[in-house]
């Protein structure tokens, strides 16, 4: 399965999170998304996390200490989460990006469904 590519039709890059996620390949897939900023310029995401059993704390440590500061340097604006169906999930993805909607540069959305959160990304003119 393909966890990061770029999605030309929607002009978003495309992030999948899923199961109970080691640090490791949790931060080597947040990583590649900001690869893909970086060699694209495409400044919209969709992160598909519906999957996601739970979020650990050093990953939601992680996202907001590291990773949200360098998204926002590399030009990342938009998010669009499609958000877990289990509650714990929902509330790790929620709690990890608590600063970042609070400081508004980067906009977050959630969605219950994937069509929901591509159209909203559809809306969004390129920077």
């Amino acid at each position: 399965m393909q966890t990061n590519y770029v999605d030309r039709q929607l002009g978003a890059l495309v992030a999948i999170f899923d199961d109970f996620m080691k640090p490791e390949e949790f931060k080597r897939r947040c990583n590649k998304t900001l690869e893909l900023v970086k060699e694209t310029g495409i400044t919209k995401a969709l992160i598909d996390t519906r999957d996601l059993k739970v979020m650990v704390q050093e990953n939601q440590r992680w996202i907001d200490d590291v990773w949200y500061p360098e998204a926002k340097r590399v030009g990342l604006r938009h998010m669009a989460f499609i958000i877990p169906e289990d509650f714990f999930g929902k509330l790790s993805v929620e709690t990890a990006n608590r600063r970042v909607v609070r400081e508004g540069v980067i906009q977050v959305h959630y969605f219950d469904e994937e069509e929901a959160a591509r159209n909203w990304l559809k809306l969004i003119r390129p920077d």
